[in-house]
């Protein structure tokens, strides 16, 4: 389920960035922000890392819940975070220890959910290939 988490100021950003316990690191990563069982997904960059949390730029029209996975592709990481504020194009996240190593149940879960969506586009692809078709010969 998506959150109302409230959005903040710049300056409440920075209040939030003096309170961390831990420095982040300036970068800038792609990642993939998922939920609902997998079946959702967008792309997102970060912008700054520690080993407790992470600052992502996405559009401001990308709905976040409370908690999702972040694939982070360049470190292979797969982590689970939990919304901490969100302004119009960035989020705070804080990493949750329990979503770090993901159980044996979790990952098929996650797999079955994938391949089902891979299976899903592939279909729309052929359709849509055929639609082009149609329009292109008459």
């Amino acid at each position: 389920m998506v959150s109302a988490v409230p959005l903040i100021s710049e300056t409440d950003q920075t209040q939030t960035a003096s309170k961390r316990a831990e420095l982040r690191k300036r970068c800038f990563m792609g990642a993939t922000i998922s939920y609902n069982k997998g079946l959702t997904t967008c792309e997102c960059v970060i912008r700054n890392i520690s080993g407790g949390g992470a600052r992502l730029d996405l559009p401001s029209s990308v709905p976040l819940p409370e908690s999702f996975h972040l694939y982070i592709p360049a470190q292979g990481k797969r982590l689970f975070a939990e919304l901490k504020w969100r302004s119009e194009n960035e989020a705070g996240i804080q990493f949750r220890d329990e979503g770090l190593t993901p159980t044996a149940d979790q990952t098929v879960e996650d797999d079955a959910a994938l391949k089902r969506r891979i299976r899903e586009l592939e279909a729309e692809v052929v359709r849509l290939q055929g639609r082009i078709m149609q329009l292109t010969e008459g």
